[in-house]
């Protein structure tokens, strides 16, 4: 199934203006109170809507405190009911119990969605990860081995690690962050931290072709465009593991 184009916050826009009506910015945020969505926020994701063809803006009469006003008025596109319905289906997919609500009846909060769109998430085919790998750099291709290699440390955790902190005679990896706390080393992983290492007695485990330190922001964006360049779906992560955080589902954009 095709994952939405739209995030949650645009959706829960589109869904009320789904009835056809014209809605100011004002009247959207007092639907929207039960997202906790922001003025900023609002604005962003009605800019980006209107960007993307899906909802209509115009200028309308109106009053401020009492005084006559030109006001921004919204409505939904042929393209926005397409897309919303698109998503509804998505989520009636992944949760079985959503079906087409009238418009501000109901709203997903974000842990749900995130919680479906991982029910999707899995791993590359054999197939799919060797084309990953024919497009990756030796030390891309390494922080995904040892990624693969443990379930128990966050990549947050594992991009934080420094050289004193794998102690290969106790085959020992000791974790300095929010959850302090030491982990045996298998045989595999202990072999692929020791390679990072190389002749090194200092400074992080990890580090790109650059010399630079690896975030887990860093990896992820270029997890996203190996798979783009080996044309392998977004619902493929590169661990799936309970550390591993809810796939995000909007297209980034």
């Amino acid at each position: 199934m095709q994952i939405p184009t739209i995030g949650h916050r645009e959706f829960s826009i589109l869904s009320v203006l789904l009835d056809g009506g014209l809605r100011s910015m004002n009247d959207l945020r007092e639907v929207l109170q039960v997202q906790w969505m922001s003025r900023a926020s609002l604005t962003k994701n009605c800019t980006r809507l209107v960007r993307g063809g899906l909802i209509e803006r115009r200028d309308a009469l109106g009053r401020r405190r009492g005084r006559p006003c030109r006001i921004a008025v919204l409505s939904i596109t042929p393209d926005g009911r397409q897309a919303w319905r698109e998503t509804a289906d998505f989520y009636s997919f992944l949760l079985g119990e959503f079906q087409s609500p009238p418009p501000s009846e109901r709203f997903l909060s974000v842990g749900e969605v995130r919680g479906a769109a991982a029910r999707l998430r899995r791993l590359p085919t054999p197939a799919e990860a060797r084309r990953i790998a024919r497009h990756a750099t030796p030390a891309e291709l390494l922080f995904w081995r040892i990624l693969q290699q443990t379930q128990e440390l966050r990549q947050a955790e594992i991009c934080a690690l420094s050289v004193p902190d794998v102690d290969p005679q106790a085959r020992t990896v000791h974790v300095r962050g929010s959850r302090r706390r030491s982990l045996t080393a298998g045989p595999g992983l202990l072999n692929l931290l020791l390679q990072a290492i190389g002749e090194r007695s200092a400074g992080l485990v990890l580090l790109r072709e650059d010399g630079s330190a690896w975030t887990p922001r860093r990896f992820r964006r270029r997890w996203m465009l190996l798979r783009q360049k080996a044309g392998v779906p977004q619902i493929v992560v590169p661990r799936k593991s309970p550390t591993t955080k809810g796939l995000d589902y909007t297209q980034s954009r």
